[in-house]
């Protein structure tokens, strides 16, 4: 199987969808800090600490999912090169739903 050239089908639907998650959670993470102000800052309770948190680590997973799908260098191993960047794709975006769902019941 000519894994190498597969792969160019399954990165632009991975970059896409992680290009709208991660507008929507900035959006809401700079939503979030407008509200606040210097007498109620926006992140007051152990919860808004959370939400911020696994937010932000969505975040970084999210970008480094970017970048190993942008990654223009050849590897010998690419299949498995995918296969982990996949498993990072869906734990950045488990992470982020799990502070999205946090923020609504919370």
């Amino acid at each position: 199987m000519n894994f190498t050239g597969d792969i160019k089908d399954f990165r632009q639907p991975m970059i896409t969808s992680l290009g709208i998650m991660m507008g929507f959670i900035l959006n809401f993470l700079a939503g979030w800090a407008v509200e606040g102000t210097s007498e109620h800052p926006a992140i007051q309770s152990m919860s808004d600490w959370v939400i911020v948190l696994t937010l932000l680590l969505s975040l970084i997973f999210m970008l480094v999912v970017v970048y190993r799908l942008l990654s223009n260098k050849y590897y010998d191993d690419a299949q498995i090169r995918y296969f982990i960047t996949l498993k990072l794709y869906m734990f950045s975006i488990c992470v982020a739903f799990i502070g999205i769902i946090f923020a609504l019941f919370i």
